[in-house]
């Protein structure tokens, strides 16, 4: 269990989502850095706060903090914001530990949390499930700090911690349903537990609400078919550059479409309260040709996967920022083991990163390769 220690004060959101009532927070991000007593630096973050720059951002780049602890409401939005997706993608980008607790409310597009383990790129340890209820996560991280509360070369959920590290044991992940307080109804049940064995009796799983992102202002182009190694790239505003190698056999009958996507420049968020700059590469599955059915997973027949015969073997982009978080989603809504690809990311230039995605094994029941870049510096 991790015990706050050292603190100047209380951390307050400072980047809020369509909360009227309530002010930022104005402190210095260092404030929301504290110490345990084992020794190891964490930063606070809340929701919204990961997709800025501040306060876990700047802490991990500025500061050398590689454990973060983060609260949330996540609102799901296909295709590159679901919450797995994001957090994951963060943890790989900035190779750095994520811990969050997310409330579980899916017919409001609340869910998931979980240990997301980018310092050391092991798998993550996380819910995503609507018929869950609350649940409750625990895992062992491995961590960096100076003086090491314990060395060992004993495996850590397949992990060797190197001298000078330090292992902990997480805070419990939990989801909280609205339901929030759970009676007892005299049959040994609370109310939740009831609820959720009526509606697997009657078979009616509960909906999970999705946002969908515009996709049409995005630059994009159809994969074509092949029976050799095929190449894609496009450009979006001469700014942002993508490309993708891949393989999609013509002569293997399959009806699904692929579309790589690029964009650099401004998107809304919070139904156009907010406008962040973004810069994403991406290969998204699709209904048909036409951008518009890209990730349109509830609209697929019966909700099924289907398998299908295309590979990807990398993403890269050219991007103007550092800040590129990289994810592989599949249909089902699920996170691919970090194990099966690799994010590379260095400069190349004065002012150009190049990011790459590398898969190391063909993956059925693709949805979207995703590299997600934040240029801070272009928000209004």
């Amino acid at each position: 269990m991790i015990k706050r220690t050292k603190s100047n004060e209380q951390y307050r959101k400072k980047y809020l989502y369509l909360e009227p009532g309530f002010t930022p927070g104005t402190q210095a991000d260092k404030e929301a850095i504290f110490t345990t007593d084992f020794g190891v630096n964490f930063s606070l973050q809340v929701c919204f706060d990961i997709l800025h720059a501040g306060p876990g951002t700047s802490n991990v780049a500025e500061r050398g903090v590689t454990d973060v602890i983060m609260s949330s409401y996540w609102v799901d939005e296909l295709p590159f914001l679901m919450a797995p997706q994001m957090w994951q993608g963060w943890s790989e980008g900035l190779a750095v530990n994520l811990i969050v607790a997310n409330f579980h409310n899916p017919e409001y597009g609340g869910l998931g949390s979980g240990i997301f383990r980018g310092l050391t790129s092991q798998d993550s340890l996380y819910t995503y499930d609507p018929n869950s209820g609350t649940k409750l996560l625990v895992g062992e991280v491995v961590s960096r700090r100076p003086t090491p509360l314990r060395t060992s070369t004993d495996p850590c959920d397949g992990a060797v911690a190197p001298e000078g590290t330090a292992i902990y044991q997480t805070v419990p992940i939990v989801e909280e349903d609205l339901t929030g307080i759970h009676h007892d109804n005299g049959d040994g049940k609370t109310d939740e537990e009831n609820s959720q064995s009526e509606t697997e009796g009657r078979g009616m799983p509960k909906e999970h609400a999705i946002l969908h992102e515009d996709l049409e202002r995005y630059s994009h182009s159809v994969l074509e078919k092949g029976d050799t190694l095929m190449e894609g790239s496009l450009c979006h505003n001469d700014s942002l550059c993508c490309s993708v190698t891949y393989s999609f056999p013509d002569s293997i009958p399959d009806d699904s479409s692929f579309l790589l996507l690029a964009y650099s420049g401004l998107v809304e968020k919070g139904g156009g309260s907010y406008s962040i700059f973004t810069q994403v590469c991406a290969v998204v599955h699709c209904l048909n040709e036409n951008v518009t059915s890209c990730a349109r997973v509830e609209d697929k027949e019966n909700g099924a996967s289907k398998k299908t015969a295309f590979r990807a073997h990398n993403l890269t982009g050219n991007f103007d920022t550092s800040f590129v978080y990289p994810s592989v989603l599949n249909q089902d809504l699920q996170l691919f083991n970090v194990s099966l690809w690799d994010f590379e990311s260095s400069a190349s230039s004065e002012k150009v990163v190049e990011s790459t995605l590398v898969l190391h094994e063909e993956l059925d029941n693709l949805l979207s390769l995703t590299l997600f870049g934040r240029w801070f510096d272009r928000d209004p």
